[in-house]
């Protein structure tokens, strides 16, 4: 199992913003954010999963079944970004990263701007506030990335 020492804070720094506490959106509209979040990076866009249920308390990609599924409170933007970016960060990484680590929150990052959730100062200032490292969004775009990963081939 990796390390995952930005989990917390990661966690902490999304429940500061009014974004995740926004009504909760439709299934059909937690599809299209994480098909274009995955269709922008180039990799199969998982399923995704939306409970009714309030009581539900964990939202999660799953590897494996490239699944994600989302309970009540998290079916928000930044929560459907956060589930793609660790679909993309698994597509591109492995198992190589750590969850919520640089590269992964680097990805997360470049989404809430290119979506326009965040002003780029606001961004990099609340990480800074928070704790958290990231992967500047240069160099995680999914440009540079799909580079990188031809480059492999």
């Amino acid at each position: 199992m990796r390390a995952d020492s930005q989990r917390t804070r990661v966690y902490a720094w999304e429940w500061a913003s009014e974004q995740l506490n926004d009504t909760p959106l439709s299934r059909t509209s937690c599809e299209r954010i994480v098909r274009y979040a995955c269709a922008l990076y180039g990799v199969p866009t998982p399923s995704v999963q939306v409970c009714e249920s309030t009581h539900g308390r964990k939202s999660y990609y799953d590897e494996l079944r490239n699944h994600i599924k989302l309970v009540y409170k998290h079916r928000t933007p930044l929560a459907c970004l956060h589930e793609a970016a660790h679909a993309i960060t698994s597509r591109y990484y492995g198992n190589a990263v750590q969850d919520h680590g640089p590269e992964w929150l680097g990805i997360y990052c470049w989404l809430i701007l290119h979506m326009g959730l965040a002003r780029p100062k606001w961004l990099r200032l609340s990480l800074k506030n928070a704790g958290l490292k990231a992967k500047p969004t240069r160099i995680v775009a999914p440009y540079k990335l799909k580079r990188m990963r031809k480059k492999r081939a």
